[in-house]
């Protein structure tokens, strides 16, 4: 399980893409909803969230499906098969 911590940046999707969530979907080639990220949590993600890997020397930015109840959190354990999406534009979604 990996922990990461929740960067709760404000304002609009860095990229062209319509939010986080849908940069998410596009980095991922995903099509719908995804579940929250968390570990444990089947709840629909709302958004997509620019983390850090906890406890890393990586300090890149990813971002990952969180529902309403995870959004706020702070240091948070993530799923195994939960997809890390870049936050770096050439390297995900490429808009």
């Amino acid at each position: 399980m990996l922990l990461v911590t929740n960067i709760h940046t404000i304002g609009s999707s860095f990229c062209g893409c319509v939010g986080r969530l849908d940069h998410w979907r596009r980095a991922m080639r995903y099509v719908g909803y995804p579940a929250c990220s968390v570990s444990n949590c089947r709840e629909m993600a709302i958004l997509g969230a620019p983390v850090e890997k906890y406890g890393s020397d990586d300090r890149t930015w990813y971002i990952v499906p969180l529902c309403t109840t995870h959004a706020s959190g702070e240091v948070l354990p993530i799923r195994d098969e939960a997809p890390l999406a870049s936050a770096v534009v050439q390297r995900s979604c490429g808009r």
